[in-house]
């Protein structure tokens, strides 16, 4: 007698939709038009992207990935308010610049904001399990953010 199992949910959905966003801005046509269009629109420009397109469609997936994560976000919390994420805009901030997009554009990297997330979720536990105060979690943070600000414009050669 063979019992069927449901066949299971990916463990971590966010880290399979890191992966497909991931091969999606590398292998497909489509994702190197948006990253070049990212990198220097005069250029993708002239070389036959339809800048336009390219930045309405990133602006629509955009909105879609935050609807999808203000559901998460729902699920985790267990309480809908409208101020329930303020604050969150600083960690989006500094793990995708932790995770190695430069400020002036040109160059990002799905895993790369992904690893500066879950570094930004470990000094919050830390701190947290610590018993320090909201405050230091803000220092912290900020201070992550001008780091990885700092290093990015040592490494520019134009700086």
């Amino acid at each position: 007698l063979m019992v069927r199992r449901p066949p299971r949910s990916p463990p971590f959905p966010c880290t399979t939709l890191f992966r497909s966003l991931a091969v999606f801005a590398r292998w497909t046509p489509a994702g190197r038009r948006l990253t070049m269009t990212g990198a220097n629109e005069h250029m993708a420009a002239l070389s036959g992207i339809r800048v336009r397109t390219v930045k309405t469609s990133a602006y629509v997936a955009s909105a879609v990935l935050a609807a999808g994560a203000g559901v998460f976000f729902t699920g985790f919390t267990g309480y809908v308010d409208r101020f329930a994420g303020r604050g969150t805009d600083l960690d989006s901030l500094a793990a995708a610049l932790l995770g190695g997009t430069q400020f002036i554009g040109g160059r990002a990297s799905f895993v790369g904001s992904a690893v500066g997330a879950l570094f930004l979720v470990a000094l919050t536990n830390l701190i947290v399990v610590n018993g320090l105060a909201l405050e230091w979690q803000l220092i912290a943070k900020g201070s992550v953010l001008i780091l990885a600000l700092a290093l990015q414009t040592v490494g520019r050669a134009d700086a």
